[in-house]
């Protein structure tokens, strides 16, 4: 093994390795490869399981699909549930000014924004008292209190984009809700 100086500053290039090298490459190069096909065989799956819970009247547009083969094993891919809030993500400024630009009657109403408000330290013995006093509360400084506001997509809006079947409302739904998942059972 020759250990010499590499190309950047504070790199060192070792010789004497090459085959080892090039079997590790090729390992390497196969896993991303295979990682690639294995992303768009979900991607396809959970574009399957979509379709397959939109074909059955009446059910809610969530829950587990799974996906059997011939010898017993299965993958089972679970489409989040919009009405559970955690599964709605944030909107990021592009999906928010996309969904603004929009003027057709199926992208109208599909964001909520969500306020929030989180106290620390003696706040939140303050909030006790004042949650039992709410009516006689007086004015109050807000120092030690940050509001935040969270713009996703309303329950109900997921359900209308899942119905549109559009590429553009497909974008919405990829930005605004967790994808769904996809397991081996």
């Amino acid at each position: 093994m020759q250990i010499t100086k590499g190309k950047t500053a504070g790199s060192l290039c070792v010789r004497g390795l090459e085959e080892k090298v090039r079997d590790i490459r090729t390992k390497m190069e196969f896993l991303r490869d295979l990682e690639r096909q294995v992303n768009e065989g979900k991607a396809e799956l959970r574009g399957l399981a979509a379709q397959a819970i939109a074909g059955v009247p009446g059910h809610s547009g969530s829950g587990k699909v799974e996906f059997v083969d011939d010898r017993g094993g299965a993958i089972a891919v679970s489409v989040p549930d919009p009405d559970q809030a955690g599964n709605r993500v944030a909107l990021s400024a592009v999906l928010q000014e996309a969904i603004a630009e929009e003027n057709t009657a199926e992208f109208a109403g599909l964001i909520e924004t969500v306020e929030t408000c989180v106290l620390e330290g003696s706040w939140v013995a303050w909030m006790r008292t004042c949650i039992a006093q709410w009516e006689g509360g007086g004015l109050v400084s807000l120092i030690g209190i940050n509001f935040r506001s969270v713009v996703r997509l309303s329950a109900d809006g997921v359900r209308r984009l899942r119905l549109v079947g559009s590429e553009k409302a497909a974008s919405l739904l990829s930005g605004g809700i967790k994808a769904a998942s996809v397991s081996v059972r």
